[in-house]
């Protein structure tokens, strides 16, 4: 029996290189494995990410369309404010052909703005990486609040300058 054990363990001698090799192998293939999933994960996130910022671009040009167009209808409304007045007619075509200039020039802007929108759009479509995404988002938001300052004042102004002569023309 001792025999036995003895030529058990030399045998069991002479394979502990291939068995810590073996060992070595499967510790090198779980690495490997686990590295290739960690990498996958950090991909499958950044992309993640990256499109959550693309959707964040999208709703910014969407809205910065929407406050062109919204300047657009607020324009059109100064002519309901001439229709309610009761002015004679020669009064109401001279403050008319005023929110006709102001309009032509409401869609001068739009149009800029449609280039712009599309230009952006075809631009987000092409970000591939984060850091892209993220200065073109600071880049719209920029934008965007430079218009709607920008739209709110011009309506304003119009507006009290619209008021403004329809008060003078009620005077005379």
């Amino acid at each position: 029996m001792i025999k036995l054990l003895e030529s058990f363990l030399l045998i069991l001698n002479a394979f502990q290189p291939l068995i810590t090799f073996l060992i070595g192998c499967s510790a090198v293939y779980i690495s490997v494995k686990t590295y290739k999933n960690s990498r996958m994960s950090r991909e499958h996130e950044e992309l993640v990410q990256l499109s959550k910022i693309k959707r964040d671009l999208y709703v910014l040009i969407s809205r910065y369309k929407s406050v062109h167009l919204t300047e657009k209808y607020k324009v059109t409304s100064l002519s309901n404010l001439v229709f309610d007045s009761k002015l004679e007619d020669d009064n109401i075509k001279c403050i008319l052909e005023f929110i006709n200039t102001i309009r032509e020039k409401t869609n001068k802007r739009f149009k800029d703005a449609e280039k712009i929108y599309n230009s952006k759009l075809d631009c987000i479509k092409s970000i591939t990486t984060i850091n892209d995404a993220l200065e073109e988002l600071y880049h719209l938001e920029r934008l965007l609040i430079q218009n709607e300052t920008l739209i709110e004042a011009l309506y304003e102004n119009n507006l009290s300058e619209v008021k403004m002569r329809l008060r003078e023309k009620n005077w005379h």
